[in-house]
């Protein structure tokens, strides 16, 4: 296979619902197909530096903010390309096909119906994700003084929040009853609910998906569950990143990058693994593992696509 080429993209989005995509033309590789906007990174250039001078060639708009948003590996047959993907906050102009391309703003929730190449569809799933993973505390007081603290940082989040259900010192019928109650209450805030449970779970409780602890990932050899619901996946290692992408997740949590209190005998991977380790995956990665608030803007520049966590969403 010959060398990696570098791509830069951009995920331009309007008015927090609507982002810009753009068709290949018919004679180019993959012609037809959807993609967002970018190109191919110079010698000499920084992805971010290509993606300005793609967006004034393509589209036409200059680029006012922009963060970076996930880093994707993918191998074709011919080649592999690293997608260094950053997501475009504000922008100035209006942006029109350059090169007589046909370019669309499309609403996020319609994403589906668009054909992309494989390579972008993880970029596909980060845009549906937030850059927050809340996971509950365990609960300690009861099922109301629980629920109070779950709507608590669910009031605090951003829009369509993402929340995981997680209560393993309870028994799987008091489970199954905090978790119903929790779905209920999360729903009243438009947020995603992923259960910290067997996938079987789903048929009795109305969530968006469910979440495989890391010593569950060799129990399966095939996805576990359809794919109109989300595959949460945790992971402490390569091998296991590449057990998880064989069942097909939409994300993985990657831990403990620091050290926590639950856990203070062991020590955080760090920065530089979580760095290595998001330039492997193919899917969008939650760094987990002592994470504040504040860490945010560092794992995301390492191509993290956010935190995740329990205490630093939810007060104990």
């Amino acid at each position: 296979m010959s060398k990696c080429v570098r791509v830069a993209v951009a995920v331009i989005v309007r008015d927090h619902t609507h982002l810009l995509i753009a068709r290949r033309h018919s004679h180019q590789d993959q012609g037809g197909l959807w993609e967002f906007p970018g190109g191919k990174l110079e010698v000499y250039e920084t992805g971010y530096q290509a993606l300005v001078r793609e967006l004034e060639e393509e589209v036409g708009i200059h680029i006012r903010q922009a963060r970076p948003l996930i880093q994707v590996r993918h191998d074709y047959a011919n080649q592999q390309v690293l997608l260094d993907v950053w997501q475009v906050l504000d922008f100035q102009g209006e942006a029109y096909g350059r090169e007589g391309q046909e370019v669309r703003w499309v609403a996020l929730d319609t994403l589906a119906d668009y054909a992309f190449p494989a390579a972008n569809q993880a970029i596909v799933q980060a845009v549906r994700l937030p850059d927050q993973y809340l996971i509950t505390p365990e609960p300690q007081q009861g099922l109301s003084a629980w629920l109070a603290q779950l709507e608590q940082g669910l009031t605090q989040a951003g829009p369509q929040p993402l929340v995981q259900i997680r209560a393993h010192s309870l028994k799987a019928q008091d489970y199954f009853k905090y978790a119903y109650a929790a779905t209920e209450l999360a729903h009243q805030y438009q947020a995603r609910v992923i259960l910290n449970a067997t996938p079987d779970l789903l048929q009795q409780i109305p969530a968006q998906g469910v979440h495989l602890c890391a010593w569950q990932l060799a129990q399966y050899n095939k996805r576990p569950i359809e794919k109109n619901y989300f595959l949460s996946c945790a992971v402490h290692s390569p091998e296991q990143l590449a057990q998880a992408q064989r069942l097909q997740a939409d994300w993985v949590c990657y831990s403990p990058i620091l050290p926590t209190n639950s856990h203070p005998e062991t020590t955080g991977l760090g920065w530089q693994a979580l760095q290595n380790f998001c330039q492997q995956a193919k899917v969008p990665v939650y760094a987990l593992g002592g994470m504040r608030a504040e860490h945010l803007a560092r794992v995301q520049a390492l191509g993290a696509q956010g935190i995740a966590g329990i205490r630093c969403f939810f007060n104990n």
